[in-house]
């Protein structure tokens, strides 16, 4: 595992610090809302991804090695519907899109809300 996968699994800063953790994240936006996908379309392409071990897998280090990374199954079926977030933006401008797309980048990957099997 790279050095910044290996930060965004196990958190690059002690918590004192309250550094905003990265955040891995795909933004798609269409023309109309007759080209954009269901919540339903997106699944299979979220099955798809779970085929990568480095997707689906929760990262596990070796104890006392810094480069010893591997990733092991959930234990509990991921449900990929619960991978996906939807909004629904209403903006005039790229920048007023970019303003909004700024502000859901917050949302942590191990907020206890969003109770993903990993964290």
């Amino acid at each position: 595992m790279s050095f910044s996968s290996a930060a965004i699994a196990m958190g690059c800063m002690p918590d004192f610090v309250d550094l905003v953790e990265p955040v891995i994240q795909v933004l798609m936006s269409f023309e109309n809302m007759e080209n954009c996908p269901t919540e339903q379309d997106l699944i299979p392409l979220v099955q798809t991804l779970f085929q990568i071990k480095r997707m689906a897998g929760i990262p596990n280090r070796v104890v006392g090695s810094s480069s010893d990374w591997h990733f092991k199954p959930s234990p509990d079926p991921i449900d990929p519907q619960r991978m996906i977030r939807l909004l629904d933006a209403d903006c005039d401008t790229i920048e007023e899109m970019a303003d909004l797309v700024q502000q859901q980048g917050i949302e942590q990957l191990r907020s206890e809300s969003r109770n993903l099997p990993w964290w």
